[in-house]
């Protein structure tokens, strides 16, 4: 029953037990449960966030981007044994499927090492043409000293790089 506008005790009485709550209270009791946020306490929030996301952003990265050094380790190399003072020869065959003009071939000694027609030097490189199919480059080295190390051979052509590596060692004869 209404009286000009005004609900009855009554009648508020069985709002409150359909709903559960007192219909006067209602935007009281939300105001409790949600207070609302300030500019600064969302400023803060978004701050945080924003700091988080690109900290994890910057792991995945630096993850992607750095790669951990390489070992100088001979498992899985192919393997050269060598005597002291005798030249080995020693053929390095690199495959292609198409000719390849204008590559860049450095050949890097290991220490005690020297190739034939160029004693002395560790570092050797020239150009060349790579024809499709194989290429045999023969080499023939000398061991000076009972000596463990990689020979590493890089073909490069372009902005690309390949990198061939064996193992040699020399024991004394």
């Amino acid at each position: 029953m209404r009286l000009r506008g005004r609900q009855t005790n009554l009648e508020a009485g069985l709002v409150q037990s359909v709903t559960g709550r007192n219909q006067e209270d209602a935007p009281l009791n939300e105001a409790k449960q949600k207070p609302p946020r300030s500019l600064a306490a969302r400023i803060v929030a978004a701050g945080f966030l924003a700091a988080f996301a690109s900290s994890v952003a910057t792991v995945i990265f630096t993850g992607l981007l750095v790669k951990a050094p390489r070992t100088e380790i001979s498992a899985g190399l192919p393997n050269i044994e060598m005597t002291t003072d005798r030249y080995r020869s020693v053929n390095l065959v690199f495959t292609t499927r198409i000719a390849v003009d204008n590559v860049s071939l450095l050949l890097e000694l290991p220490a005690g090492v020297e190739l034939r027609h160029y004693e002395g030097r560790r570092r050797v490189q020239w150009r060349t043409e790579l024809e499709a199919g194989k290429n045999v480059l023969p080499l023939e080295l000398l061991a000076s000293t009972a000596t463990r190390g990689q020979l590493v051979a890089k073909l490069r052509h372009g902005a690309n790089e390949k990198i061939f590596r064996v193992y040699v060692s020399a024991a004394p004869g």
